[in-house]
């Protein structure tokens, strides 16, 4: 835990030498995931539709509803 480690020690480095690793592993992670549905997505079907909504127009004009 980096936390932990006392401040300008060399445990403290490679603490957050391992921290960014993880957060880098978990980012990539995620990025493949994304890509993999997007990639099966676009297989499955021909087309494709995205629709660009007011979200702050919508919540002013029906409210919590919509950030529901």
């Amino acid at each position: 835990m980096l936390s932990r480690k006392k401040k300008g020690s060399n445990h403290r480095r490679l603490a957050k030498i391992a921290l960014a690793r993880l957060h880098k592993k978990i980012a990539n992670q995620r990025k493949d995931f994304q890509f993999k549905l997007a990639n099966d997505i676009c297989k499955k079907y021909a087309l494709i539709c995205i629709e660009d909504l007011n979200i702050k127009g919508m919540q002013k004009r029906w409210g919590r509803k919509i950030s529901d």
